[in-house]
């Protein structure tokens, strides 16, 4: 049997000199192709996989929808209710500043009497009592008692110093009865309902029932006509220094028209506004 040579090693324990290194194949790398498509992710839908899991979710949401609709509605009453004291306050501010105005009075009076002789006891009492009614009888409609009048079939809100002195067929009366009131010092006012079957307009309705107004001007409207308050047509006499007024008012879903005489002798700049207010009181009972 031949023998077989050995590779001579070296003295370093490498291979001798001349002997051949063995090389291993290389792989050839793989090109990327551009123009192939990329694979698009795909999406699992958890509420199939988890019913229980979507379940929560809806009962969640559900919650928090209830929670913010009870935020909201709790929102609007707290607006509600900040809206109605501002209200209130108008409401008290303007009766402050009709108190400051009379003292302002009381003070201007007790000057210029005290210029001519000192007051006295007598003339204290008059003075206070004419404070108090102003107060009482300031024009703020929301102070006052409602009162109906059966017989005409309406109702109308006035102070406590104000008296319905008669009431009959078509027809009554309200007669200011304040401590100070008096044949040089007094307002009163007469309400008279008139028919009006056809809801003529009050322009129309004035012509057909030949309303003599001879003697009277007409005026601005008290207020506007809206779906909660009477059209209303406002007549003066400007001949006399005392207030003399006819005020018409139309209720066509009623078919009435009622005529309102307003008069007042002493302090018209008193009496006007105060008139006005019960005048806008009115209201026809359903």
């Amino acid at each position: 049997m031949p023998r077989t040579k050995k590779p001579k090693i070296s003295a370093t324990g490498g291979r001798a000199s001349g002997t051949k290194k063995i090389k291993h194949p290389v792989r050839p790398r793989k090109e990327i192709n551009a123009e192939e498509p990329k694979k698009e992710p795909v999406y699992i839908n958890i509420n199939e996989y988890q019913p229980d899991l979507a379940a929560k979710t809806r009962k969640l949401w559900l919650v928090v929808g209830i929670f913010a609709v009870i935020l909201v509605c709790g929102w609007l009453i707290i607006l509600r209710a900040s809206l109605k004291n501002t209200t209130n306050q108008a409401s008290w501010s303007q009766i402050s500043q009709e108190i400051k105005n009379s003292l302002a009075k009381f003070d201007t009076a007790i000057k210029n009497r005290a210029q001519i002789q000192p007051l006295s006891a007598d003339d204290m009492a008059v003075i206070k009592d004419d404070l108090e009614e102003r107060i009482k009888s300031n024009p703020d409609s929301s102070n006052w008692p409602t009162h109906e009048l059966n017989v005409l079939g309406l109702s109308v809100q006035y102070p406590d110093n104000w008296q319905k002195v008669s009431e009959g067929k078509g027809e009554a009366v309200l007669v200011d009865f304040s401590a100070t009131s008096s044949l040089e010092k007094y307002g009163r006012l007469a309400i008279t309902l008139n028919s009006n079957s056809k809801k003529y307009n009050l322009n129309t309705w004035l012509a057909k029932n030949k309303i003599n107004l001879n003697g009277y001007v007409a005026e601005k409207p008290l207020f506007i006509f809206t779906s909660t308050t009477p059209e209303s047509s406002i007549y003066s006499n400007n001949s006399t220094s005392t207030l003399d007024r006819i005020i018409y008012l139309d209720f066509p879903a009623n078919k009435i028209v009622a005529e309102v005489r307003a008069t007042a002798r002493g302090d018209n700049s008193y009496y006007q506004p105060l008139l006005d207010e019960i005048v806008r009181t009115i209201k026809i009972l359903k």
